[in-house]
């Protein structure tokens, strides 16, 4: 819920919701182009979020073995 709509709206639909860039673009009336660059960004957003998440919570270091 973090993202930024411009890049959580594609990345829901795409990533969790199963639908092709293609129909995302023709839903969100945008170039495909467009929905691939939010989709690139949003990736590399998340991503982010996720590690500085598992940096917060200690989750980075290695097990103990």
């Amino acid at each position: 819920m973090k993202l930024p709509m411009l890049y959580r709206i594609p990345v829901v639909l795409v990533y969790m919701d199963g639908y092709l860039a293609r129909e995302v673009a023709d839903m969100l009336d945008v170039p495909l182009g467009t929905v691939l660059a939010r989709l690139h960004r949003g990736r590399k957003l998340f991503e982010k979020q996720l590690w500085d998440y598992a940096e917060a919570n200690d989750l980075t270091r290695r097990a103990k073995r």
